[in-house]
């Protein structure tokens, strides 16, 4: 490996882990510097389950500036709550369709954060990834979301709080 040179390793597409870059010894320093800190401890981070994307949040998050919907808004629909199962990172892609490619989410939600869920469908089949921690589940239901103005979003129901509550509480999409 060169030292500098920009690597991106891909994890299995069927699941929200999606993309990691690494850029040389001053990535490997941000990193860690991230996720450890310059505190009083040390080992801090060091017993992450994978190398996930951890520390600083995606642009856009929900709840930031230019980001998703109010979460003081009234709610008329039920609330899709993302769960990143226990595992993983922290952060949950969203899609312009139930069977969008993999590679091109159009948003992302951190763990906890609740949307309206306005109707669900069946797209591509996602599995949770257990080997980062995260409990087993798959499904093919996606909840489209009250998300991003301007933006159609879907949300796999296999990263949404009590999944299958969920779907039953909403009508089919259009």
């Amino acid at each position: 490996m060169e030292f500098g040179k920009v690597m991106t390793h891909v994890r299995n597409p069927d699941t929200r882990a999606g993309r990691l870059l690494y850029g040389g010894v001053a990535g490997s320093v941000v990193v860690a510097l991230a996720t450890g800190g310059c505190g009083s401890d040390p080992n801090k981070g060091l017993t992450d389950p994978a190398p996930t994307p951890r520390g600083n949040p995606p642009e856009h998050v929900g709840g930031q500036e230019g980001g998703h919907a109010n979460p003081n808004d009234d709610h008329d629909h039920p609330q899709l709550v993302f769960d990143d199962l226990g595992g993983g990172s922290p952060y949950i892609l969203v899609y312009p369709g139930p069977n969008a490619d993999p590679d091109s989410d159009n948003g992302v939600y951190p763990d906890g954060e609740a949307v309206d869920a306005l109707c669900v469908t069946e797209g591509r089949t996602v599995q949770s990834d257990p080997s980062l921690g995260e409990e087993r589940r798959e499904s093919d239901d996606w909840i489209e979301i009250d998300g991003t103005p301007g933006e159609r979003q879907f949300a796999t129901a296999v990263y949404a709080h009590n999944p299958n509550q969920l779907v039953l509480q909403l009508p089919e999409c259009d």
